[in-house]
Protein backbone atom coordinates (compact mmCIF):
# COMPACT_ATOMS: atom_id res chain seq x y z
CA UNK A 1 0.00 0.00 0.00
CA UNK A 2 3.08 2.43 0.61
CA UNK A 3 4.45 2.13 -2.73
CA UNK A 4 1.19 2.68 -4.68
CA UNK A 5 0.33 6.00 -2.64
CA UNK A 6 4.28 6.92 -3.19
CA UNK A 7 3.88 6.59 -6.76
CA UNK A 8 0.81 8.39 -7.05
CA UNK A 9 1.99 11.50 -4.95
CA UNK A 10 5.01 11.57 -7.23
CA UNK A 11 3.25 11.19 -10.75
CA UNK A 12 1.91 14.67 -11.08
CA UNK A 13 5.14 16.52 -10.06
CA UNK A 14 6.72 14.13 -12.91
CA UNK A 15 3.93 15.18 -15.31
CA UNK A 16 4.67 19.04 -14.25
CA UNK A 17 7.69 18.63 -15.51
CA UNK A 18 6.87 17.69 -18.95
CA UNK A 19 5.71 20.28 -21.74
CA UNK A 20 3.61 19.80 -24.60
CA UNK A 21 4.26 22.59 -27.86
CA UNK A 22 1.06 21.86 -30.51
CA UNK A 23 0.69 24.28 -33.11
CA UNK A 24 -1.87 24.32 -35.37
CA UNK A 25 -2.08 26.09 -39.17
CA UNK A 26 -5.37 26.90 -40.25
CA UNK A 27 -6.06 26.29 -43.93
CA UNK A 28 -5.25 28.88 -46.97
CA UNK A 29 -8.05 31.49 -47.05
CA UNK A 30 -9.74 30.95 -50.28
CA UNK A 31 -8.71 33.38 -53.25
CA UNK A 32 -11.23 36.42 -53.68
CA UNK A 33 -14.49 35.63 -55.75
CA UNK A 34 -14.64 35.99 -59.30
CA UNK A 35 -15.72 39.12 -61.10
CA UNK A 36 -17.24 37.12 -63.85
CA UNK A 37 -20.20 38.85 -65.19
CA UNK A 38 -22.72 38.74 -68.11
CA UNK A 39 -24.46 41.08 -69.01
CA UNK A 40 -27.69 38.82 -70.25
CA UNK A 41 -27.77 35.15 -69.01
CA UNK A 42 -25.22 33.27 -71.08
CA UNK A 43 -25.22 30.74 -73.64
CA UNK A 44 -25.03 27.22 -72.12
CA UNK A 45 -23.37 24.27 -74.20
CA UNK A 46 -24.60 20.87 -72.53
CA UNK A 47 -21.26 18.63 -72.16
CA UNK A 48 -22.86 15.61 -70.56
CA UNK A 49 -26.35 15.12 -68.79
CA UNK A 50 -26.98 17.46 -65.77
CA UNK A 51 -23.47 19.63 -66.96
CA UNK A 52 -23.56 22.79 -69.05
CA UNK A 53 -20.69 25.23 -69.81
CA UNK A 54 -20.48 28.37 -70.70
CA UNK A 55 -18.74 28.27 -74.43
CA UNK A 56 -15.15 30.44 -74.67
CA UNK A 57 -14.54 31.45 -71.91
CA UNK A 58 -10.89 32.23 -70.13
CA UNK A 59 -12.07 30.38 -67.25
CA UNK A 60 -14.58 27.16 -67.14
CA UNK A 61 -17.48 28.28 -65.85
CA UNK A 62 -20.00 25.69 -65.28
CA UNK A 63 -23.94 26.01 -64.73
CA UNK A 64 -25.53 22.65 -62.78
CA UNK A 65 -28.53 22.55 -60.81
CA UNK A 66 -29.43 26.13 -61.60
CA UNK A 67 -25.86 27.77 -60.36
CA UNK A 68 -22.78 29.04 -62.12
CA UNK A 69 -20.17 27.37 -60.79
CA UNK A 70 -15.96 28.49 -61.39
CA UNK A 71 -13.33 26.17 -60.12
CA UNK A 72 -10.09 28.06 -59.03
CA UNK A 73 -7.24 25.61 -57.64
CA UNK A 74 -9.24 23.02 -54.96
CA UNK A 75 -11.27 26.09 -54.41
CA UNK A 76 -15.22 26.19 -55.96
CA UNK A 77 -17.63 29.37 -56.10
CA UNK A 78 -21.00 29.55 -57.19
CA UNK A 79 -23.83 32.03 -58.10
CA UNK A 80 -27.37 31.77 -58.97
CA UNK A 81 -27.31 35.09 -61.31
CA UNK A 82 -25.27 36.15 -64.73
CA UNK A 83 -24.71 39.34 -63.00
CA UNK A 84 -21.90 37.87 -60.32
CA UNK A 85 -22.37 37.60 -56.55
CA UNK A 86 -20.32 34.45 -56.14
CA UNK A 87 -19.22 32.78 -52.87
CA UNK A 88 -17.34 30.29 -51.87
CA UNK A 89 -18.60 27.01 -50.72
CA UNK A 90 -17.01 23.88 -49.62
CA UNK A 91 -18.18 21.54 -51.97
CA UNK A 92 -19.62 21.42 -55.90
CA UNK A 93 -21.84 18.63 -56.92
CA UNK A 94 -19.67 15.73 -57.72
CA UNK A 95 -20.05 15.49 -60.89
CA UNK A 96 -17.97 18.86 -60.85
CA UNK A 97 -15.35 17.28 -58.85
CA UNK A 98 -14.58 14.40 -61.27
CA UNK A 99 -14.45 16.92 -64.17
CA UNK A 100 -10.16 17.38 -65.06
CA UNK A 101 -9.73 20.93 -65.09
CA UNK A 102 -8.81 22.85 -67.80
CA UNK A 103 -11.06 20.79 -70.34
CA UNK A 104 -13.77 23.44 -70.94
CA UNK A 105 -11.58 27.10 -70.75
CA UNK A 106 -11.83 28.00 -74.08
CA UNK A 107 -14.17 25.52 -75.30
CA UNK A 108 -15.92 25.26 -78.46
CA UNK A 109 -17.42 21.85 -78.80
CA UNK A 110 -16.52 19.04 -81.57
CA UNK A 111 -15.20 20.69 -84.65
CA UNK A 112 -17.95 18.91 -86.72
CA UNK A 113 -21.03 20.68 -84.52
CA UNK A 114 -23.93 22.27 -85.20
CA UNK A 115 -25.07 24.80 -81.94
CA UNK A 116 -28.82 24.83 -81.83
CA UNK A 117 -30.20 27.56 -79.06
CA UNK A 118 -32.94 27.12 -77.17
CA UNK A 119 -34.63 30.13 -76.21
CA UNK A 120 -34.37 31.74 -72.58
CA UNK A 121 -37.17 30.54 -70.13
CA UNK A 122 -38.89 31.58 -67.16
CA UNK A 123 -39.19 29.29 -64.50
CA UNK A 124 -42.07 29.94 -61.68
CA UNK A 125 -42.50 27.34 -58.47
CA UNK A 126 -43.06 28.02 -54.94
CA UNK A 127 -43.40 31.98 -55.56
CA UNK A 128 -40.33 32.67 -57.20
CA UNK A 129 -39.55 33.50 -60.56
CA UNK A 130 -36.25 32.33 -62.18
CA UNK A 131 -34.79 33.06 -65.57
CA UNK A 132 -33.20 30.26 -67.10
CA UNK A 133 -29.90 31.36 -69.50
CA UNK A 134 -30.45 29.63 -73.39
CA UNK A 135 -29.21 26.14 -73.67
CA UNK A 136 -27.24 25.04 -76.36
CA UNK A 137 -27.32 21.76 -77.43
CA UNK A 138 -24.64 20.56 -79.64
CA UNK A 139 -25.23 18.03 -82.79
CA UNK A 140 -22.89 16.57 -84.31
CA UNK A 141 -22.24 17.06 -87.99
CA UNK A 142 -21.66 13.90 -91.03
CA UNK A 143 -21.12 10.22 -90.05
CA UNK A 144 -23.16 7.27 -91.39
CA UNK A 145 -26.71 8.00 -92.24
CA UNK A 146 -26.46 12.27 -92.02
CA UNK A 147 -27.23 13.35 -95.55
CA UNK A 148 -24.09 11.96 -97.37
CA UNK A 149 -24.43 10.81 -100.97
CA UNK A 150 -28.61 12.14 -101.10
Amino acid sequence: MRRLLIALVFTPTLALAQSVRVEITPPPAPPPPPTITFAAPPPLVVVQPGVQVVPDQSEEVFFVDGWYWVRRGPHWYRTQHHGGGWVAVGAPPPVLVRMKPGRYRHWKGPKRAVVVASPPGVVVGGGAVVVRPPVVVVKQKGGRGHGRGR
